[in-house]
């Protein structure tokens, strides 16, 4: 019936029903009536299996017909094959929709493909553990990648870790086994102190503008020997808010020409130029392979990729925002981050508060959840009960959030001994400047009692927020976003 109605319109040149797109007789009488410009158009109603569409395509290209000049009406994404509806209202169905798919054909028009200058290569932004990664897998995909990383260093904040769970191993062996696939590969080029400045091209031809600051050392004639950092007159803090004297070491303790941070690749110094005195030149003196060059200048290149990855990490949210906490007052309220420096030498016979959420889950600060700061304080706990056994710990809690395979390490936590969790988060806590010590006044809302442990560290498990690098990155790319600010997929 659909055929007979269709045949009769003025544009219709031929119209039947197909019972085998494969027989032979079938494709040598549209070939014919193709070469003869019987056909400009050809509109396929049905549902036809890749095989079939492939075999009628290429059957119409070898009578020259463009490629552009199909319309494909799949009468069974429209329901058509609904058992429960009557088979008049079908056919009728039918028939409206393979008329719209008709008007639509008459606008088709024999488009030719066009070729465009394009390269393999891959700009990724950010050198981190997942900018490592994806450099890696292109590698393996023999594609040239461009690093670009804004600190003096790789790794970001996997590299600031003590130890990594579940195998409780060093987080830089694992960046190592990263930065092997890397090393001495030719398709690889790695630009720290770079930060992108502009994008122009589309995908497939993109021209990347970076600006690379001064390292003040040539990293090809540095040895990373140390005679620089040696004589260096100047010792600089590191970037944090307060002093954390629970640490035997000092870590945070540097030289203003120091090793590259935060994960010694490349394996040259670099110098913090800002806190040198004016005419010091200390370290240009004494370099063995003058690789100091104190008078470098910032330089801008142009980088041509196909594609841009952007792993630019994460930063932990201020937590000097949530006052209750005294975070940036005392120098025993630390974040979890922190705490990691602590891990690596701590103070024997001490006691902990976790406090978790700490500004997450907030509507006055950040309203959603990190995923991960459960699973982090838990892993601190367990880490620093092999450590000191005698340690006192409390988790302050809201619900401990610890999906899959981090469930075992929640029941595993909770058995060890001196260590409570307490569901409730703090109201306020407060030094005892008799003993040092914190008074956390909580209450447990399991019991309905209130508690008030003393414990002499308090370590704030911070919500996560786009890094900083993030932030400046997209002012360049202006990618879509999720209400946090993170990237969305693009």
């Amino acid at each position: 019936e659909i055929v007979a109605k269709l045949s009769k319109m003025k544009i219709v040149a031929r119209c039947e029903s197909i019972k085998d797109p494969f027989a032979e007789e079938f494709t040598t009488s549209l070939k014919s009536d193709l070469q003869n410009n019987n056909i400009n158009i050809v509109i396929w109603a049905g549902r036809f299996l890749p095989a079939q569409k492939q075999l009628l395509e290429s059957t119409c290209a070898e009578a020259d017909f463009n490629a552009y000049l199909h319309e494909w009406c799949d009468l069974s994404e429209q329901g058509i094959e609904n058992s429960y509806i009557s088979r008049d209202v079908l056919t009728k169905k039918a028939g409206i929709i393979i008329r719209m798919s008709l008007a639509r054909a008459r606008f088709l028009a024999p488009l030719q493909p066009v070729s465009l200058p394009a390269t393999e290569a891959v700009a990724v932004i950010g050198a981190g553990v997942a900018g490592l990664q994806a450099a890696n897998s292109f590698l393996r995909l023999n594609k040239n990648v461009h690093l670009i990383e804004k600190e003096s260093g790789v790794g970001g904040k996997v590299a600031q870790l003590n130890r990594f769970f579940p195998k409780m191993c060093d987080p830089r062996c694992g960046l190592e086994i990263q930065l092997q696939g890397l090393r001495g590969s030719d398709k690889v080029e790695l630009d720290t102190l770079s930060t992108l400045k502009k994008i122009e091209g589309d995908p497939r031809n993109f021209s990347l503008l970076v600006e690379k600051k001064p390292r003040y050392v040539d990293e090809i004639k540095c040895n990373a020997c140390g005679e620089c950092a040696s004589v260096c007159p100047i010792t600089v803090t590191k970037d944090t808010p307060v002093e954390m004297p629970m640490l035997t070491a000092s870590p945070l303790l540097e030289k203003a020409i120091h090793p590259s941070t935060p994960l010694d690749y490349p394996p040259s110094y670099v110098v913090d130029r800002e806190h040198c005195p004016p005419d010091c030149r200390e370290c240009a003196q004494i370099c063995p392979t003058n690789a100091v060059d104190l008078d470098q200048q910032p330089v801008e290149k142009t980088i041509k990729a196909g594609a841009v990855v952007v792993t630019t990490g994460w930063d932990m949210y201020p937590l000097s925002k949530v006052e209750e906490y005294g975070y940036g007052i005392y120098p025993n309220v630390i974040t979890s981050l922190e705490m990691e420096d602590v891990l690596a030498n701590p103070p024997r016979n001490k006691s902990y508060g976790f406090i978790q959420c700490a500004g997450s889950r907030d509507e006055r600060h950040l309203e959603y959840c990190s995923s991960v700061c459960c699973s982090v304080a838990l892993k601190q706990v367990m880490q620093l009960k092999t450590v000191d056994p005698d340690a006192k710990c409390y988790i302050f809690y809201q619900d401990v959030r610890t999906p899959g395979f981090d469930e075992a390490l929640y029941q595993k936590v909770k058995l060890l001994d001196d260590v409570h969790f307490i569901r409730g988060l703090p109201s306020v806590i407060r030094p005892d400047s008799s003993n040092g010590e914190f008074k956390i006044r909580a209450e447990n809302t399991l019991s309905g009692e209130e508690v008030v442990p003393s414990v002499d560290y308090v370590v704030l498990a911070g919500g996560m927020i786009p890094s900083q690098g993030s932030e400046e990155v997209n002012e360049v790319l202006n990618l879509p976003q999720t209400d946090g600010g993170f990237f969305e997929s693009h």
